[in-house]
């Protein structure tokens, strides 16, 4: 045997890139040489979906009515050889253990812990009661919504403040409780934070958030904080929440402009902007406050809103003469060309998704303008002006005006352009003689008619995108029509 394969770092590390579906075959390696058994019993014993495994190796070990306890005074050895090796811990449901087998545990029995996944902070959970281990440093809590919870006790709010400063990753989803607020703020160390939790964070932990020097990512609801209090607010740091990199905020429009405007990361790459309203917003004002030293970094934009009663937009009058219904409370405030031109100085940008019940309002000539010539965004990759299943629900007056002759200033402007998702009029015939360089290989497109002459779209397509493989459209009705297009393209 060649000395390298005596050596335990080495065998896990040769052993950590085995494809999962083969890791039971650790088994028969631990099984086969003295020499391999410690490596591949900590490859094997390392990320647990359960912790019921391991306690399955006390002798004596009992369930009644659904809670764990013991005959006889158990002996540990065995099961404190395997719960030191376990490095990350997924435990989806609540693991009820009784007090008196509780209490033999040790605070470190999971001392080599990094990463758990809980869906339960009650300390007569066994998973949650072992898991704040000092070497700690990725939590993942999900409370639910719906289902009823248990507020957390002292116990379990000392250990996590006693993790706190360690903890480097945390998300939280669900029906958290406030007091959790407090133990956010003690997280020093932290570098990601995601909170879907509703109504939940409050002024004074954005505040501690606001100064970390290692928070790279955050992600969280913000749709209940009172914009007045936020622009009140006296920020310790000159440049609040100048690390992040990664930001993802649901909020009212206001909120979302103002928290781009307090915003001053030089470092920014991926932004995600949900407007959590059920009314008209205006996204020129909320994409004017992102500051211009984010300019140089952005890469990946996205804007999302969508409107929760869409039973209402039959009512929207559909003409000038049209009396509106009393129940109607949408306005028509539609993505434009003028929008999207705020965007041009990210010139770095990658991806672009605009995800919004109504679709961006842009004819052909828009398109041009936006696109032609390679004006903006070079190194644009993937483009979503929106992705429809129908149009039935929507006015009139927000069918596409967009056609297949518009497409030709994307292929002409945006040469490295992998993937695009578009509104489109494909009942309006077009034919290019020109012939352009790009890369975009799919194309996905909405459109409230299906395609009636599928080899002539196909030639056109390919006249203009060389290098296109895949075109799908998005209504289930047109699927066969689609087909076809598809078909036709390949045998070009």
């Amino acid at each position: 045997m060649h000395p390298a394969l005596l050596l335990d770092d080495f065998l896990r590390l040769v052993f950590l890139e085995l494809d999962p579906e083969f890791r039971p075959c650790l088994v028969a390696l631990a099984r086969t040489c003295r020499a391999w058994r410690e490596p591949a019993l900590d490859i094997l014993w390392a990320n647990m979906r359960s912790l019921l495994p391991l306690l399955e190796l006390i002798p004596g070990l009992v369930c009644v009515d659904g809670v764990y306890n013991y005959t006889d005074t158990p002996d540990l050895s065995i099961f404190y050889s395997y719960a030191r090796r376990v490095r990350s811990l997924t435990q989806r449901h609540t693991l009820r253990i009784h007090p008196r087998l509780l209490s033999t545990f040790s605070a470190s029995t999971l001392s080599g812990l990094v990463s758990t996944r809980l869906a339960s902070l009650d300390t007569q959970s066994l998973p949650a009661a072992l898991s704040f281990t000092e070497r700690l440093r990725q939590l993942d809590v999900d409370f639910g919504f719906k289902r009823r919870f248990a507020a957390p006790d002292e116990t379990h709010l000392d250990n996590l403040r006693r993790v706190a400063p360690h903890l480097e990753r945390v998300r939280l989803r669900g029906s958290a409780d406030a007091r959790l607020n407090a133990c956010l703020a003690q997280m020093s160390s932290l570098q990601s934070l995601t909170l879907r939790t509703g109504a939940f964070i409050t002024m004074e932990t954005l505040v501690a958030l606001s100064v970390l020097p290692s928070l790279r990512e955050l992600d969280f609801d913000a749709g209940h904080v009172d914009p007045e209090a936020f622009a009140a607010i006296s920020w310790p740091n000159a440049e609040p929440f100048q690390s992040l990199q990664h930001l993802r905020i649901s909020a009212g429009a206001e909120m979302l402009q103002l928290f781009m405007t307090t915003t001053h990361s030089a470092y920014l790459r991926t932004l995600r902007l949900e407007a959590a309203s059920d009314s008209a917003i205006d996204w020129k004002d909320i994409l004017s406050a992102i500051g211009d030293n984010t300019s140089y970094t952005l890469q990946d934009l996205t804007i999302e809103h969508h409107l929760n009663d869409l039973e209402d937009i039959d009512d929207i009058p559909l003409e000038e003469h049209t009396q509106p219904q009393p129940k109607s409370t949408h306005n028509i405030e539609r993505i434009t060309v003028d929008t999207l031109r705020v965007l041009s100085r990210f010139d770095r940008l990658r991806k672009l998704i605009v995800d919004t019940t109504y679709p961006p309002d842009l004819s052909d000539m828009d398109m041009a303008e936006l696109f032609g010539a390679g004006k903006r965004w070079p190194a644009l990759r993937h483009l979503e002006l929106g992705n429809f299943l129908t149009f039935e629900c929507l006015p009139r007056s927000c069918l596409p005006r967009t056609t297949l002759a518009g497409l030709a200033s994307v292929a002409n402007g945006l040469a490295a352009l992998h993937t695009l998702a578009i509104p489109l009029d494909v009942a309006v015939p077009s034919a290019s003689k020109d012939t352009f360089d790009n890369r975009l290989a799919r194309l996905v497109i909405s459109s409230p008619t299906p395609p009636t002459d599928a080899p002539r779209i196909a030639l056109h397509l390919r006249s203009i995108f060389p290098s296109l493989t895949e075109v799908e459209g998005m209504n289930d009705e047109h699927i066969s029509s689609w087909n076809d297009v598809q078909s036709a393209l390949l045998a070009l």
